[in-house]
């Protein structure tokens, strides 16, 4: 199994939030040349799904860089959890899109079929496993979802379909932007274990504290 370094650069900023003890946190990730070199080399991973999708996809929320999720998991309280609204995952040229969706525990997640042939929902993750049935165009399907950590969803129609559900057990996360960049605010003063998610690299998690003149984290993804 891979395993992810993490390189956490000089923190710089201090941004508290309306006079309050919250604090927005923002930085850039970025994936190292070699690293970006070893998954587009591979058929099953990075390659095999550029060449399913083609260079021609209309939604940039089908490469797996733009899948990045960045959550904060506060260490030293319990954060308050609301269900994630609008949680929607559809269908469409045989894919998922997006390809990740983070959403709060709890959630519910609305599969839609905007294809024009039959498909279907499917997970077979431990302790969230689920089918919902082959499902005819324009058909939308609810789906809670209970349990923290990746859940991968598939459709039995079509094997090459896949994504992932990223259900958090905190409300502070938020998908990196293309050029790499992100920024969470209303995050309260205190230590927090700071998670990065990648479609293909997996999960890596550094602890941070969130407090003043520390509000900027910087991470690069490279492979051991």
């Amino acid at each position: 199994m891979n395993t992810l370094r993490a390189i956490l650069l000089t923190l710089i900023i201090t941004l508290p939030l309306s006079g309050m003890c919250q604090y927005r946190v923002s930085g850039k990730v970025t994936i190292q040349k070699d690293q970006r070199k070893k998954l587009l080399g591979r058929d099953t991973r990075y390659g095999a799904f550029q060449s399913k999708v083609g260079n021609n996809a209309n939604s940039p929320l089908l490469d797996p860089d733009n899948n990045i999720i960045i959550s904060f998991h506060p260490q030293d309280f319990a954060p308050t959890l609301f269900a994630t609204q609008n949680a929607y995952i559809t269908q469409v040229n045989q894919r998922f899109i997006p390809q990740v969706l983070p959403v709060v525990v709890g959630s519910v997640v609305y599969f839609l079929n905007e294809d024009n042939e039959y498909h279907n929902v499917y997970s077979r993750t431990p302790r969230s496993s689920f089918n919902i049935g082959r499902r005819s165009p324009g058909n939308t399907y609810p789906q809670k979802i209970q349990k923290t950590g990746v859940i991968n969803i598939s459709c039995d129609i079509h094997p090459h379909m896949s994504a992932v559900v990223l259900s958090l057990d905190t409300p502070y996360f938020t998908r990196v932007n293309p050029d790499g960049t992100y920024s969470i605010a209303g995050l309260p003063a205190g230590k927090y274990s700071a998670r990065l998610f990648h479609t293909f690299m997996g999960t890596m998690s550094r602890e941070v504290e969130v407090r003043a003149n520390i509000a900027q984290l910087n991470f690069a993804l490279s492979e051991n």
